[in-house]
This record gives structure tokens, sequence and C-alpha cells, in this order.
């Protein structure tokens, strides 16, 4: 499991297990916990899920109104892939197309309440089964990745 951070558009990466991450979750709201918690363990994506498909987890204290997601090799940005928006503590699969199965190298953008952007670039796709975003202390934006089994 990894734990990156997202500080006004620079990030840090950590490796860290389920005790950091839950630790990290601790300091806010309990409602903020589950999501993360759940994640953890391996929240279902669809059957038909193609291999850059994944589930999104919502732990930031707004609502996750767009998702933007394009290969890391090209600078545009694909258009919004979400079905609707994705409240706090509320989890979504992502599913999109249009590209190669072998392409797994993704750069993820969310939009919080229609106005803030956070950015997470380089993810491994293929190899993610949910990506999470929680809150920092920072005032930034981290993300938690469950691997793919």
């Amino acid at each position: 499991m990894a734990l990156t951070s997202i500080i006004r558009g620079t990030r840090i990466s950590l490796a860290v297990g389920l005790i950091a991450v839950a630790g990290l979750a601790a300091g806010h709201a309990s409602s903020l916990v589950v999501p993360v918690v759940s994640t953890v363990l391996g929240a279902a994506t669809p059957a038909e899920a193609g291999p850059q498909d994944f589930t999104l987890t919502n732990a930031l204290p707004g609502t996750i109104t767009q998702l933007f997601v394009g290969e890391s090799s090209n600078p545009n940005w694909g258009p919004n892939v979400l079905s609707g928006a994705i409240p706090t503590g509320a989890s979504a699969p992502v599913t999109f197309d249009g590209f190669p199965e072998a392409s797994c190298t993704f750069d993820v953008r969310i939009e919080v309440d229609g106005a803030t952007t956070w950015d997470v670039m380089g993810i491994d796709l293929c190899a993610t089964h949910a990506l999470t975003f929680v809150p920092n202390e920072a005032g930034g934006v981290n993300y938690v990745v469950t691997p793919a089994n």
C-alpha cells in the first residue's frame, strides 16, 4: 500500500502499512476512517472492469465532482469519467475506455466541490484495485492505493 501526499502540486510518496494509514485518518472526523478502511479491505469493482478501471473512495470533507484520467505520456486530460458526484464517505467504480489495454500509467485529476483540483501523476492503474483520497494536516490531499490482486 502506498500513501502519497499532494501539497500545492508537489507529490511526496511514502510506503506505509495499514497502521500508518489508520493513524493518519484517526486525526480526522471518525466518518472519514470508515471509507479508508473499507477500501484497504478491498471494495469490489465491477466484474466487467478493464485493466485500468478502479474504485474511487472519497474521504475528503468535500464532494468529488469531476475526475479526469489521461495517459502519463500525454499532456492532455480526457473527459470527466464520473457518472455522478461522489460525496464524502462514498465510493464509486471508475470505468473508462479509449486507451490500449496495455496502457497502464495514468495521471488522475479530481475536482472537489466544483473548484479545487488535485493531480495525481504516474499511477499504474493496471496494478490498482482502489484509490482513496484523504485530507492531510497541511491542507493538501493524500491518496492511498490499494493494489490489485
